[in-house]
C-alpha cells in the first residue's frame, strides 16, 4: 500500500511540475497579445454602441463627411474622441438620473415616516 501511495504522490509531483511549466509557457506565448486583444475589445464595444445608438452612428457619419478635409487618421482620432466624450456624458446622465430618483424616494418616505 505504501509503495502504491508513494507512486501516486510521485506522479502527482511530476504532473504539478509539468503543469507549472506549461502555464509559464502559455504566459510567455500570450504576453504579446494583450495590446491587440485590448484594441479588439474596444472595437467590439464601439460596434455594440453603434448598434444600440443608430442616431449617434448617423451623426458620426455626418461629422466625418463634414470634416472630410482631414486625413483618415485624424478623422478616426476625432471620432474616437467624440465617442469617448459621448460615453462619459451618458454615464454622468445616468448618475444624475439615479440621484434624482434617490432624492424623490427620500422625500416621499421622509413624509411617511415622520
Amino acid at each position: 500500500m505504501d509503495a502504491a501511495l508513494s507512486k501516486i504522490l510521485l506522479e502527482r509531483e511530476q504532473l504539478l511540475t509539468r503543469i507549472a511549466r506549461q502555464r509559464s509557457d502559455v504566459e510567455v506565448a500570450v504576453a504579446g497579445l494583450a495590446g491587440p486583444v485590448a484594441v479588439i475589445d474596444r472595437a467590439v464595444e464601439f460596434g455594440r454602441f453603434l448598434r444600440a445608438h443608430p442616431l449617434a452612428a448617423g451623426a458620426m457619419v455626418a461629422l466625418i463627411v463634414v470634416l472630410s478635409r482631414r486625413t483618415i487618421f485624424g478623422t478616426l482620432t476625432a471620432g474616437l474622441g467624440a465617442w469617448r466624450v459621448l460615453r462619459h456624458v451618458q454615464v454622468m446622465l445616468r448618475r444624475i438620473r439615479i440621484l434624482r430618483m434617490a432624492r424623490r424616494a427620500h422625500s416621499i418616505f421622509s413624509h411617511i415616516f415622520r
